[in-house]
């Protein structure tokens, strides 16, 4: 888990500028984190560089928004605080981070 958030709080807080409040919220405890790596060759230094969040159902709805029919208390995946740093985007990390999330989820 403190490896996603070395990407997250990189991401999200200081690139895009969301309060480091709002990042952490009460779906991360109960949540999956994977993170991808960069050993560049020594694994003994593996340097986060990406992460997706799998929250379980049931969901809740956003506040204000009433749940779709039939879907009160819809057991599915979520996937979020998805987000690869800077230096490692365009390389595909994102897409194996998903790619692994839809595979362990299957």
């Amino acid at each position: 888990f403190r490896d996603a958030m070395v990407v997250r709080k990189a991401v999200f807080v200081e690139e895009q500028g969301v309060p480091a409040e709002n990042e952490l919220d009460e779906n991360d405890k109960r949540s999956y984190h994977m993170v991808a790596y960069d050993s560049d060759g020594d694994a003994s230094e593996k340097v986060p560089i990406g992460t997706i969040r799998i929250i379980p159902g049931p969901h809740k709805s956003h506040p204000g928004e009433p749940a779709p029919i039939g879907q009160e208390h819809a057991n599915h995946l979520k996937l979020g605080r998805w987000a690869t740093s800077k230096a490692y985007r365009g390389h595909g990390v994102g897409r194996k981070l998903i790619d692994a999330a839809v595979e362990w989820a299957a």
